[in-house]
């Protein structure tokens, strides 16, 4: 097979899959008292353009729809407390995932969005409590 530029392309048809130009993951950590930590998770992926697209349209319509996957921001929150109580080490544990609720860019897959690119989960919370004896 001839060569090919697969950067910036969502490649759904071949080899190396999607593969965005830029990919970001930053982080913020602040640490009070060796028990409490809170963390800010920055994660940006740049989009990409649907290689399959003609001028009359994407994957066998005649519609533009996924042609150029948007970016996706992602930003989390997670905060953990250690606790001492009764000869057990606790951890309480809390985040919100996708503060901003950001939805994954579109494309012309069978889910209407790249999973490479981003998730539908949305904005979520976790709340969870660890124990070490």
């Amino acid at each position: 097979q001839e060569s090919y530029d697969a950067v910036g392309f969502g490649n759904y048809f071949r080899d190396p899959d999607t593969l965005p130009e830029w990919r970001v993951n930053a982080y913020a950590n602040f640490n009070y008292d060796a028990r409490l930590n809170a963390r800010y998770v920055f994660n940006y992926i740049d989009g990409v353009t649907d290689e399959r697209c003609t001028a009359a349209g994407c994957v066998n319509t005649n519609t533009r729809f996924g042609e150029e996957s948007g970016s996706y921001v992602r930003q989390d929150f997670v905060l953990t407390y250690d606790l001492l109580v009764g000869g057990a080490d606790l951890q309480f544990q809390a985040a919100v995932n996708n503060i901003f609720d950001e939805d994954p860019p579109e494309a012309a897959l069978p889910v209407s969005y790249n999973p490479f690119l981003g998730d539908a989960y949305g904005r979520h919370y976790q709340l969870g409590l660890k124990a070490n004896f």
